[in-house]
């Protein structure tokens, strides 16, 4: 759940990154109606039975209608993931979506690491020194489990820093057990060192009125324009 939106930075290109909306691909017109004058690209979530139950998943990306010629749907074939390369002032972004499975502790990491290996795969194959790779990573780095440490590692293997280590935030999450109600930090903002000098400001959305147990977090870029990696 990543939003940058012109509330929260007026002089900046927004860029809304969502996941797990169980949107149909027949629904696009709901995200249109919330996000009008946006070209949206939508991984549409996934029902086994069109007449029973909730659909899982589903992931969009939107930018606003007058960039969309200056961005390049380059994502992969996989639920969970998509993927734009966008072209602002002479230099390439790449920008990754994701939704990873809950850490449910099982040590069930198979889908895990096919995600993680697609995400590779993109940055090696789109040879950037920006780099943005944003969604529900599902990881929360106070937890010492299979699923966390795997998360950490990869981040580490494709050289990325979470937003939260120069502006930490507090949770982006809420759940009820047993009554009493556990926060985490579960939604994270990762960026490659060509964008380090640039970010200025993240955090996350506490919002009174809400719909859902999940915050929306965001990340402020004054620049992308770094040179692409030889």
């Amino acid at each position: 759940h990543m939003l940058s939106s012109r509330s929260i930075v007026v002089d900046k290109v927004p860029i809304i990154c969502n996941q797990e909306n169980f949107i149909l691909k027949g629904s696009l017109h709901k995200i249109l109606q919330t996000l009008p004058n946006s070209h949206v690209i939508i991984k549409p979530a996934v029902k086994g039975d069109m007449n029973t139950g909730r659909p899982k998943g589903g992931v969009f990306i939107a930018v606003p209608d007058n960039i969309k010629s200056l961005v390049n749907d380059v994502s992969p074939d996989h639920w969970r993931l998509q993927a734009l390369k966008s072209s602002f002032n002479s230099s390439t972004t790449l920008l990754i979506n994701s939704y990873s499975q809950t850490d449910n502790k099982n040590n069930n990491l198979e889908e895990l690491l096919e995600i993680i290996d697609i995400v590779k795969n993109l940055k090696e194959t789109y040879s950037c020194r920006a780099v943005v790779w944003a969604g529900d990573l599902n990881a929360d780095f106070s937890r010492n489990t299979a699923h966390v440490q795997l998360v950490r590692e990869s981040m580490q293997d494709i050289n990325v820093s979470s937003t939260w280590e120069k502006y930490p935030v507090d949770f982006t999450c809420t759940s009820e057990v047993g009554g009493v109600t556990r926060t985490s930090v579960l939604y994270h903002i990762c960026f490659s060192e060509g964008l380090a000098t640039g970010l200025s400001d993240a955090g996350v959305i506490h919002m009174v009125k809400k719909r859902s147990d999940h915050e929306p977090v965001y990340a402020v870029f004054d620049t992308i324009n770094v040179k692409e990696d030889a």
